[in-house]
């Protein structure tokens, strides 16, 4: 049976992140709380609704809705959803539609955050899976993990 992870994104194109062309896995949920995040959206495990002020036009649409659907009703995109489950296999798979790319760069997939290692099931399913088809691994981590 496949592990299930909180998500905000896969971002694809990655170079950034390590060698060569690679994937970056966003998992939600870190234990550390820093003042200067870069992904102060990944910091809650839980899928949240985010609120961009400067987008709301003010229409109402999203008055009478409950908060699980108002980034689904929102036009403008001032609600967002940010947070998904997704299986270690549904996820490695996606991650494999890239292994080209990997392959003529030396890149590869980054799990990155919050902290990936507060899904340790998770991220280790899915580098098992990725590891069977040589693909470069990087764990950007804190390491305040037990």
């Amino acid at each position: 049976m496949s592990s299930i992870g909180t998500l905000t994104e896969i971002q694809r194109f990655c170079t950034g992140d390590g060698a060569g062309i690679r994937s970056t896995v966003f998992c939600k949920g870190c234990n550390l709380h820093c003042k200067w995040c870069h992904n102060p959206e990944t910091i809650s495990g839980n899928i949240q609704t985010l609120y961009y002020k400067n987008r709301c036009i003010g229409c109402g649409k999203c008055k009478n809705v409950p908060d699980a659907q108002k980034a689904e009703v929102c036009p403008t995109g001032a609600q967002k959803k940010c947070g998904y489950f997704i299986t270690a296999e549904s996820a490695a798979q996606i991650l494999l539609e890239d292994k080209v790319f990997y392959d003529s760069s030396g890149g590869g997939v980054t799990f990155s955050g919050g902290e990936p290692l507060l899904q340790t099931d998770f991220i280790a399913e899915i580098a098992s899976i990725l590891k069977k088809h040589n693909i470069s691994i990087i764990v950007d981590t804190a390491l305040c993990v037990d």
